[in-house]
């Protein structure tokens, strides 16, 4: 059922996983993949993407922008800052949130600043 509420927003399996992993709920991207494709529920495609410049050479990266992209539809930036799932979010929570994401996928986490820590 929750999965299936997701899946009717638009979430794709990523942006699932990110919001169970922030709700408590002990999952992987393969899990939700994996029961979507249970379910018989075809893939959601991410919305297009903008295309990115390239950056400059020397720029040093932009944990903030990256955030951004795994995060998706997730996180929103409005006047008043930024909306994680529809909640007012810190830097710290945003970056907790994509922390969460890399380590559920398998990648390393970004620890510029140890309370991001996921």
């Amino acid at each position: 059922p929750l999965l299936c509420g997701m899946h009717q927003s638009g979430l794709t399996d990523a942006e699932a996983t990110g919001r169970m992993l922030d709700s408590g709920h002990r999952v992987s991207l393969p899990d939700v993949t994996a029961a979507r494709k249970r379910m018989g529920l075809p893939a959601n495609k991410p919305p297009p993407m903008a295309r990115q410049p390239e950056r400059p050479y020397r720029e040093r990266p932009n944990p903030l922008a990256d955030a951004k992209l795994w995060l998706g539809r997730r996180l929103v930036e409005r006047t008043g800052g930024y909306f994680l799932d529809g909640v007012p979010a810190s830097l710290t929570d945003i970056m907790r949130a994509f922390n969460r994401m890399r380590v559920a996928s398998g990648a390393e986490q970004i620890l510029t600043n140890l309370a991001w820590r996921a």
